[in-house]
This record gives structure tokens, C-alpha cells and sequence, in this order.
């Protein structure tokens, strides 16, 4: 079960390549999933693709499942 997990959130979220989820960590009653991307991901912005330069780690809290 656990190696279903990734591909189950990446399902729900709606997670897409080149974005991936890197781990799972459960406390408690909470679970943190890292989302990341491919390295040498391109994304476009007006209709140009650009590589990534510079990251910046963040957090939110999604919509409760049950």
C-alpha cells in the first residue's frame, strides 16, 4: 500500500508531470506530502517556456479529504 501512495495524492491533487511528489511523512492525524519538479523542468508563461532559477520551499493547508 504504501508504494500506491504517491500515485493516490498525485491522483486526487491533480499533480502533473513535471511536478512529482518526493515523500509522505504522517504525524499524527496530519500528513505532509512534498510535492517538487524534474530538474530541468521548462513551464510556460504567455506562451514561452522558461526554466526554473530560483525556488522558495512554502506550505498550505488543503481542503480536508474525509
Amino acid at each position: 500500500m504504501r508504494k500506491e501512495l504517491p500515485k493516490f495524492f498525485e491522483q486526487i491533487l491533480n499533480i502533473t508531470d513535471p511536478w512529482y511528489i518526493e515523500k509522505i511523512e504522517q504525524q499524527g492525524n496530519t500528513i505532509n506530502i512534498y510535492v517538487d519538479f524534474k530538474k530541468g523542468a521548462k513551464f510556460e508563461y504567455n506562451g514561452k517556456y522558461y526554466s526554473a532559477y530560483d525556488t522558495v520551499q512554502r506550505s498550505w493547508r488543503h481542503l480536508n479529504i474525509s
